[in-house]
């Protein structure tokens, strides 16, 4: 009997190196749910009772059970994590998320705001959909570094953004279910040594 290969799925490590125009190296060490950040690229197995699969994507928040629009039974283990899985995003949306959404914490984040259709799986950040577009005093900080964050960006990256909102499929996942997560890190070639 073969060994199973354990790693990041060579297809997707493929697409990776094809869609990123920096070139850069792509590592993948296997790490824990509690590393995990919004912006980080990260390939995982999810276990249920009736399905073993294997997600790729973006993380987009990690959350205790206790949250708006979460109703998971309180365990020691009660985290969430969720995640913009990439299977469902084209290739010039995917290298968006390479280019502009890799470990850009504010921006990731800003994705949590995707309005889902599920509503058990439904999960917003109330504060941002109130206030969205908005620049007022009484804002969060962390909503104002969204919104700044977003004007930098320009109108083609904004457009782009917009596209991962209406093209991106989010999924919620008990940290119970999480196995082999692999931190997809991509490295300039000259620092990487």
């Amino acid at each position: 009997m073969a060994l199973q290969y354990r790693g990041l799925d060579e297809d997707f490590r493929e697409k990776l190196e094809d869609l990123d125009p920096k070139e850069r190296l792509i590592r993948a060490p296997e790490t824990s749910y509690l590393g995990l950040k919004p912006g980080d690229l990260i390939q995982f197995r999810y276990v249920t009772e009736s399905k073993n699969t294997v997600y790729q994507g973006l993380v987009v928040s990690t959350r205790s059970s206790g949250s708006r629009g979460y109703r998971f039974a309180r365990t020691t283990y009660n985290t969430i994590l969720q995640v913009l899985t990439l299977d469902s995003l084209s290739d010039q949306l995917l290298q968006f998320v390479i280019n502009n959404l890799y470990k850009n914490r504010i921006l990731s984040r800003y994705l949590a705001i995707k309005t889902r259709s599920n509503t058990n799986d439904q999960v917003i950040d109330y504060r941002y959909v109130k206030n969205l577009g908005r620049d007022t005093s009484d804002a969060s900080e962390e909503l104002r570094e969204s919104t700044m964050s977003r004007r930098l960006m320009g109108r083609e990256n904004r457009a782009g953004l917009v596209g991962v909102l209406s093209s991106g499929s989010f999924k919620t996942f008990k940290v119970t279910g999480l196995s082999d997560i692999y931190s997809i890190s991509l490295l300039n070639p000259d620092t990487a040594q």
